[in-house]
């Protein structure tokens, strides 16, 4: 009797609960030659499905890539071009080669019950609240999102201790929807003691625009709307820390996912996390921008009299490669797709050993795990959950 190995995820069927075991396909030893050629075929059959699997995947990131250039060419084709040009962006950019943060003054609008998305935990009571804030003294024409009201949800046991929280930043299309699968997050972090501070990023949830889906605004033809989309953003977590802090919380940890998880890495430049996990994060904004399933977009720009290098300038400004991190790298995990089209694996390994390379002696290093999914799908990956609750353990210990 032979066993073949064939892994399991050549069903294509993930779950939050799926596991990555191998599948053992027992064949008798005396087969015919008929019988042999028979399990060759039925194996090359299941490495084809491994292969069109990882195919389907990627499908789904190119196509999301494609679905998003489209929708920002028929918004320019309905809301006329934007004002702003290269020569705008020009200025911006020499005023500030970098993403800088830039800290606002805040006052609490509301703070109400919040039911929407509050999960559950085994044991005890889950508070659920939603706060407003809104930004004071500042520019509206020059800072349009930056003078928008911030919102946040706020989850903690009824039995908190009220000393540490996890700020969450989710990533572009985070919707009502998606709570069905991050709030297994939520409920980790809550049966550890930690509360929970979302972030709603501008565009999304309480912030999107009438009749528009999920992130819709974000990126336009005007470039220049996504720097300040992003600066804003580090602000506005920034003022979520600000707040915890204010509450009493000594050890604020954060928790980030792909645009959401670039914000977060863009404040660890000048705050240092208790820990911090990232999901497929958005480490360099080059790297979706040349992806083929966008190239109807660069036309765009391009015909627009923006070039390579000043878009790429621009783009550089929000990208977190090569930054420094406060957070120790041993307080960093980093949770990855490897067919991920927007960030591909490369570019995630290079950002970990740079990290590493940033303690003293390299001794120090990130947790760097990778899992056989896309941008799209990684949140069905159970193995990711568990990964992540370990290391929340470790943070503790």
């Amino acid at each position: 009797m032979e066993q073949f190995k064939v892994p399991s995820t050549i069903f294509c069927k993930a779950s939050p609960f799926a596991s990555t075991e191998t599948i053992f396909i027992s064949v008798p030893g005396n087969l015919s030659g008929l019988g042999l050629l028979a399990v060759a075929l039925v194996l090359a059959i299941l490495t084809a499905s491994v292969v069109s699997c990882a195919t389907f995947k990627k499908s789904l990131d190119t196509s999301s890539l494609s679905d998003l250039a489209s929708q920002v060419l028929a918004n320019s084709s309905a809301n006329g071009s934007p004002e702003t040009g290269p020569a705008n962006l020009e200025a911006y950019l020499s005023a500030s080669e970098s993403a800088s943060l830039t800290m606002v003054s805040y006052r609490l609008v509301s703070r109400e019950p919040f039911e929407r998305w509050k999960p559950t935990v085994h044991k005890g009571k889950v508070v659920g609240e939603r706060l407003r804030f809104r930004p004071e003294a500042i520019d509206a024409v020059a800072r349009p999102v930056a003078a928008t009201d911030s919102y946040f949800y706020f989850f903690h046991t009824a039995d908190w201790t009220g000393k540490k929280a996890v700020i969450w930043a989710p990533g572009f299309g985070v919707s009502d929807f998606a709570v069905l699968f991050i709030r297994r997050f939520f409920e980790m972090e809550l049966s550890r003691g930690w509360a929970v501070l979302v972030w709603v990023p501008p565009y999304h949830l309480e912030r999107q625009s009438p009749g528009k889906k999920p992130g819709e605004d974000l990126i336009t033809l005007d470039p220049k709307s996504l720097l300040l989309s992003m600066a804003a953003s580090v602000g506005e977590l920034a003022h979520g820390v600000a707040w915890l802090a204010s509450q009493g919380v000594e050890r604020v940890g954060g928790w980030g996912g792909s645009f959401g998880a670039a914000s977060l890495m863009l404040l660890g430049e000048h705050y240092r996390f208790d820990h911090l996990a990232l999901m497929i994060p958005l480490v360099d904004w080059t790297t979706p921008w040349n992806n083929e399933a966008l190239a109807p977009l660069r036309q765009a720009f391009h015909s627009a009299g923006y070039d390579e290098d000043l878009l790429f300038r621009a783009f550089r400004t929000i990208s977190p490669v090569a930054r420094g991190a406060l957070t120790p790298p041993g307080r960093t995990q980093i949770l990855y797709a490897r067919y991920d089209q927007l960030t591909p694996e490369s570019v995630t390994l290079a950002h970990g050993q740079a990290l590493q390379a940033q303690s003293i002696g390299g001794a120090e290093k990130p947790e760097v795990l990778g899992y056989n999914e896309s941008h799209g799908t990684i949140l069905l990956r159970g193995a990711m959950y568990r990964a992540y609750g370990e290391f929340l353990d470790r943070m503790d210990n």
